[in-house]
């Protein structure tokens, strides 16, 4: 970035050159050939980036800063800061530390308002200025909520609704509430839901372009009465479903199982529909019958039932899912392209 600085008269000015430069020399000045010859051109800085092996860590809730400061000029000084990001463009500034220190060390707060932050550093060192930005993840975990996990994800195209479904490792009483995101895959996102505390579910009405987001994801965070965050989930490819609840998808009236889309790449919808209440699982097999994953499993009342069914880290190939409701079988096969 070059920004160009007026003098207090207006009559003069000098040109401020930003920005994170490769080690080693650099002569900065102007173009003669794009110079007038009344204008005034003169070059103004030779200088080398010092490498001042910069460590950062986090011991519980304290940042730790270490350099390098063998043989360091007398006036230098570091202002630190917290970026939420690793492009470091802005800031919140912690503190200040001389050069010769060698240690910065800054306590984590309940008032950051962020989750997640990099440690970024301005070296002062007369009237030049080095800046230098550590890629360590540090997570102000003092005041903050674990992330919630989405276990399930589903839109449906009719009628339009967005179903979520996670789990949540943080105490009830700590949760005031929940933020729903949806991501598309061109970089937007949308808030689409704050679900209250004390929920796993959240039915949303939304009315998504599936022509033109064939594929979104969706990620969520905690918060509580205070206004702490959560760091955002990791994110949830959606699974779009262009059948309508409840009982879409079966094909017959004894058919209490169904697998949207099949074939499927990333993710599937797996559908079970039961007829009272009964011990079940929903398990993936491979065809030799040894079972791969359960996908569902425990004590279920009367009702439609939906479950995720992921290819991470599934090959490619034919498997089988099965249905056991209460001693009570049906299995249906389902191919992983990739």
């Amino acid at each position: 970035n070059v920004v160009f600085k007026k003098s207090a008269n207006g009559k003069k000015g000098y040109w401020i050159i930003k920005g994170d430069f490769p080690k080693g020399e650099w002569i900065a000045g102007s173009d003669p050939e794009e110079t007038k010859p009344t204008d005034y051109r003169d070059i103004f800085a030779v200088f080398a980036k010092r490498d001042i092996e910069l460590s950062v860590s986090k011991s519980q809730d304290t940042i730790i800063a270490l350099w390098n400061n063998f043989a360091v000029p007398d006036n230098s000084y570091f202002e630190f800061y917290l970026a939420t990001d690793t492009l470091a463009k802005t800031g919140i500034l912690i503190g200040k530390a001389d050069e010769k220190d060698g240690a910065f060390r800054y306590e984590m707060t309940d008032t950051l308002p962020d989750c997640r932050y990099y440690l970024y550093c301005l070296r002062y060192d007369g009237d030049k200025i080095d800046k230098y930005v550590s890629n360590v993840e540090l997570y102000n975990n003092k005041g903050n909520l674990a992330a919630p996990q989405i276990t399930s994800a589903v839109y449906y195209t009719s009628p339009k609704k967005l179903v979520v479904e996670w789990t949540d490792v943080n105490p009830p009483e700590k949760v005031r509430g929940y933020v729903v995101r949806v991501r598309y895959p061109n970089g937007k996102d949308t808030i689409v839901a704050r679900p209250y505390g004390n929920q796993t579910k959240a039915e949303i009405d939304i009315d998504i372009d599936i022509e033109k987001y064939p594929d979104f994801n969706v990620d969520m965070l905690a918060y509580t009465e205070e206004g702490w965050k959560s760091c955002w989930s990791d994110e949830y490819s959606t699974i779009v479903d262009v059948e309508e609840r409840p009982l879409a998808g079966f094909r017959g009236e004894d058919d209490r199982l169904s697998i949207f889309p099949n074939p499927f790449a990333r993710a599937a919808n797996v559908r079970f529909a039961i007829t009272e209440r009964s011990f079940v699982e929903v398990a993936l097999y491979d065809l030799t019958g040894r079972k791969i994953k359960i996908l569902a499993k425990g004590i279920y009342d009367k009702g439609v039932y939906d479950a995720t069914l992921r290819s991470d880290d599934l090959a490619p190939g034919t498997y089988v899912t099965r249905l056991n409701c209460g001693g009570k079988i049906e299995a249906k096969l389902t191919a992983v392209i990739k």
